[in-house]
């Protein structure tokens, strides 16, 4: 009887774990899913490189200076690029899927205002816009497909899709392009976005999930001032030297580039009080030496005095110091 009993308990145990292995694995809901966030992936990637033909008739019809044109196509990658790693840290906190919603619907509106722009300053401003919003959405859906694909395989293959659908827009940037301005105005190339994110907008909220980060750490906002800092005026200093040479700004904005530094940082010749190193390593050398955790607190700081003041000893006759 004990025995009968014993097998229906472990019969039990061995069917209630099969529903949880299979549910590990996605469904057609998921890659569903997978196709709606690869919209926004395709559509940053082509807008990194769609103005390469337009170039010419946005010069013809605003007129901007040299300088000019280089801000209007590098405006949108500097922003981008800027603050991709802030942008995931909001959507670690209010969750990605609202800040996907959100990065398109002004990726969108901005797209439009790019489109009908009357001068460069405007279509400059409405390209850096677009790069701002832009920023949401690439580890908002690199953040999401975590949160969908449980499954490493499948999480492997959805990043692989990711990773491939990105590099095919940025392929196929030019090609949409010169196709859109063979049959349309300049202002089409920014238009493409509005077709391509209506789609997200209405079937993101069905079918993907809405993430974060239960314990999101903190938004440094220094930081993010002092990333942008660093980069606009050395971006600025190179176009001002392709445009007017040594004459120009450029040398005045790649000091102020360099003048761009943490308040907090000490010089480089300041003695070290705190050696940050890793746990395991303070463990293994100084076993008996608890480590502190450093202020950051990820990693360990082990103590070092300060050297003393004074004359340093003499070698022995082999050469050592005590």
């Amino acid at each position: 009887m004990e025995r009968i009993m014993a097998t229906q308990t472990y019969s039990a145990k061995r069917t209630s774990t099969v529903p949880h292995a299979t549910s590990e694995k996605a469904g057609p809901r998921a890659w569903a899913a997978l196709a709606v966030l690869m919209l926004p992936v395709l559509l940053v990637s082509v807008d990194n490189t769609v103005l390469s033909f337009a170039l010419p008739q946005i010069a013809l019809d605003l007129e901007p200076t040299s300088a000019q044109q280089l801000w209007i196509v590098d405006a949108y990658p500097l922003v981008l690029a800027g603050l991709l790693v802030t942008m995931g840290s909001l959507g670690d906190r209010f969750g990605r899927r609202r800040l996907l919603l959100i990065g398109a619907s002004g990726f969108g509106v901005l797209s439009i205002a790019a489109a009908f722009a009357p001068s460069a300053e405007l279509l400059i401003a409405a390209r850096a816009g677009i790069g701002f919003f832009g920023a949401m959405l690439m580890p908002a859906t690199l953040s999401l497909l975590r949160t969908i694909f449980r499954d490493r395989e499948q999480r492997r293959l959805a990043i692989a899709v990711w990773a491939a659908g990105f590099s095919a827009g940025m392929a196929l940037g030019p090609i949409v392009g010169g196709f859109l301005l063979e049959h349309f105005a300049w202002g089409s190339v920014f238009l493409l976005a509005v077709p391509v994110l209506l789609p997200l907008l209405v079937l993101a909220p069905i079918l993907v999930p809405e993430s974060r980060d239960p314990h999101p750490g903190r938004i440094d906002i220094l930081s993010i001032v002092l990333s942008l800092g660093a980069m606009v005026p050395f971006v600025a200093a190179i176009k001002s030297l392709a445009v007017e040479g040594f004459a120009g700004p450029a040398l005045p904005l790649a000091g102020a580039r360099g003048a761009v530094r943490p308040p907090s940082a000490a010089p480089r010749d300041a003695p070290a009080r705190h050696v940050a190193v890793p746990a395991r390593r303070v463990q293994r050398s100084h076993p008996r030496q608890p480590a502190e955790r450093h202020r950051s607190g990820r990693l360990p700081v082990l103590r070092r005095a300060a050297p003393a003041a004074g004359p340093r000893p003499q070698p022995d006759e082999r050469g050592y110091r005590p």
